[in-house]
């Protein structure tokens, strides 16, 4: 970043001083105003440069520099160099552009966020700061969950909403018809994206008439429909749905069994068919088994009661023998209570980050430590990276400006 500010500075003509020329006082700043430069003049900083420091900045800066000229503006709102941001951060070994983000209702509501830093770090959270929220509080809201930097609300059991914490930009979902019993039908819900068709979409499996049904929101064409013949697949055990190599997943009980049995049923999300998903050799009886994501894969949490949990990762979709033992670490109760855990990521340093109860626990799996951070007492966790992804639309084209062009196209090879 030093490097853009330093070839900034070099444009003098660019700068003007706010107030007339007067004499230094001890205290006094110097206010200085950076005006838009000339189209001619704004790419005087080679474009080789550019595609290689822009991307790497932060969603903070950039949002700033989108002033400094039309021509900067239309590449840092370019899709493609939204993209490359995006994959940028993401692929970030420090994890800079990484947040954790949290809501708690007492003593009062509030919505605060921190980086994974901060974990990492022993830093205190107390000091994370709070963030702008497009919704009132409203009692009966949920996130469905995060991804490239959206997080998808479920606001009052009737309205959904794309939210990009990062850039405050928000959107209203339309509905599904105008019935509005189905939104208090759902069993299932999810949020993820689809990068074979390099769209978002929500996925709701709704109850009604002893039927399930599948819905499917698609960002690209602002509008939903139905998916999949969902008969047979039994009793959903949880109502999050996880999102891996085009379908989307879920743990159910089948309705006809004598005895508890669980199956994870998968739906191609394109071709609406449904099937059940081989799982591994748990090796045991007396077990309790959750879903869910670990570093991009499914994973699954085997519960061998009041001895030890078992983590299952899917390192090769659809190989039943890639189903692979990461770790273990001991049983973790409460009040005499089993308590179940939900990983959020796996962090740099090889910390899973797990959200025990109302806490956020870090576990070490090659000493099977723990360790409880100060954030605690929350109604709803969630992990996102910053991007400049936009929640509106995905068919936003640039300004027809020839040097930006050849740069999006530079940011293509990167």
């Amino acid at each position: 970043m030093g490097l853009l500010l330093s070839c900034l500075q070099t444009h003098k003509k660019s700068f003007t001083t706010k107030g007339k020329s007067r004499r230094k006082s001890p205290g006094r700043r110097k206010f200085i105003e950076l005006r838009t430069l000339p189209h001619e003049e704004s790419f005087d900083i080679p474009g080789d440069i550019l595609v290689e420091i822009l991307p790497r900045l932060p969603v903070k800066s950039l949002l700033k520099f989108r002033c400094v000229s039309k021509s900067w503006l239309c590449l840092i709102s370019c899709p493609q160099f939204i993209k490359t941001h995006s994959r940028v951060s993401m692929e970030n070994s420090k994890w800079s552009g990484h947040r954790v983000i949290f809501a708690c209702s007492y003593p009062q509501y509030g919505l605060k966020q921190y980086s994974v830093h901060s974990l990492l770090r022993e830093q205190s959270l107390t000091d994370a700061f709070h963030i702008y929220y497009p919704i009132k509080y409203a009692p009966n809201h949920a996130w469905l969950g995060s991804s490239n930097g959206l997080i998808c609300i479920f606001e009052d059991v009737k309205d959904l909403i794309l939210w990009n914490p990062s850039t405050r930009k928000s959107k209203k979902l339309p509905r599904i018809g105008t019935n509005l019993k189905i939104y208090r039908h759902i069993v299932a819900y999810g949020f993820g994206f689809d990068e074979y068709k390099d769209d978002y979409n929500v996925v709701l499996i709704v109850r009604l008439f002893e039927e399930e049904r599948g819905y499917k929101y698609s960002l690209r064409t602002d509008s939903w429909k139905r998916v999949g013949d969902l008969e047979d697949t039994g009793i959903a055990l949880s109502n999050s749905i996880n999102f891996a190599s085009g379908k989307i997943h879920w743990s159910t009980s089948p309705e006809t069994s004598s005895g508890f049995m669980w199956e994870i049923i998968c739906l191609d999300l394109e071709s609406g068919v449904c099937g059940r998903l081989d799982q591994p050799d748990y090796g045991g009886s007396d077990i309790a088994l959750t879903l869910g994501m670990l570093g991009g894969c499914l994973c699954i949490l085997c519960y061998e009661i009041d001895t030890h949990v078992d983590v299952w990762v899917l390192k090769e979709y659809g190989v039943k023998g890639s189903w692979t033992k990461l770790f273990r670490f001991p049983c973790i109760h409460r009040g005499g209570r089993l308590v179940f855990l939900k990983p959020l990521c796996m962090l740099p340093n090889g910390e899973i980050l797990l959200i025990f109860g109302t806490s956020l626990v870090l576990c070490n799996p090659a000493y099977g430590s723990f360790r409880v951070r100060e954030a605690t007492n929350f109604d709803m966790v969630e992990i996102y990276v910053e991007t400049l992804v936009s929640p509106a639309v995905l068919n936003e084209e640039c300004i027809d400006i020839s040097l930006e062009r050849e740069l999006c196209d530079k940011l293509e090879n990167m």
